[in-house]
């Protein structure tokens, strides 16, 4: 999973390597920016129980549901 912000020909791509390969790709993909911004704003409320750093986004606190 890559999630990127503003891209210049948005989309999604799965591959499956199996037999037979299967590739799909969706020009415009899923809301990737809204997701990417949704994901981070919903971090924004457990960032208080962190100390003051510099935190990439796989450190931010998951919440699911």
């Amino acid at each position: 999973l890559t999630m990127v912000w503003d891209v210049e020909r948005p989309g999604d791509t799965i591959e499956i390597h199996g037999d037979p390969p299967i590739r799909l790709e969706m020009p415009g993909g899923y809301h990737g920016d809204r997701g990417t911004a949704a994901q981070v704003v919903r971090a924004i409320e457990r960032c208080h129980e962190l100390e003051p750093a510099f935190y990439r986004p796989t450190d931010l606190p998951l919440r699911l549901g």
